[in-house]
């Protein structure tokens, strides 16, 4: 029997959080919404997503929630990622706390410092998926861009672009 992988998601009851949250839902391919989520300050201590309800946990509850999660499951069942499309000033914060309990994380949210996150990351040995941008105009430009890189050495030589 396959693993299923069960997501938690981080950055509820915002916008972006949200969607995603009621994808997985409406999908469970093989995914599984937790019934509880990390949020930030100041938020209502629980959600909808599509007529399932979500327990908010706030950061000061965020070590003892993931600590927990990381004790309770049994990985050969249950894989435990988290999908976080929270706040700028938590990114640091939140992905120190999934490296420490080792949960594999995706970062969707934008911000932070990015050389931190990246080394926090890398010295844990945790799995984590980081994007600078998750919309997809931008991630398409991205990867045409490394691919070029690869291709193409030195095809813009001499020019510049500016945004």
């Amino acid at each position: 029997m396959r693993a299923s992988l069960s997501i938690t998601m981080s950055g509820l009851p915002g916008k972006m959080a949200s969607l995603v949250a009621e994808t997985i839902k409406k999908k469970e391919n093989g995914f599984y919404l937790k019934g509880d989520a990390l949020t930030g300050l100041n938020q209502p201590k629980n959600c909808k997503i599509s007529n399932y309800e979500i327990n908010l946990i706030p950061p000061e509850q965020h070590q003892e929630y993931l600590s927990l999660l990381n004790k309770d499951i049994d990985r050969s069942i249950e894989v435990p990622i988290i999908v976080d499309f929270s706040q700028p000033d938590a990114i640091n914060k939140n992905a120190e706390l999934y490296c420490k309990y080792n949960i594999p994380f995706v970062m969707g949210t934008t911000g932070g410092d990015r050389e931190v996150l990246e080394r926090v990351v890398e010295e844990s040995g945790n799995k984590a998926v980081i994007a600078p941008n998750m919309a997809k105009p931008i991630v398409l430009l991205q990867s045409m861009c490394e691919y070029a890189s690869k291709n193409f050495p030195n095809a813009f030589e001499g020019f510049e672009m500016a945004i």
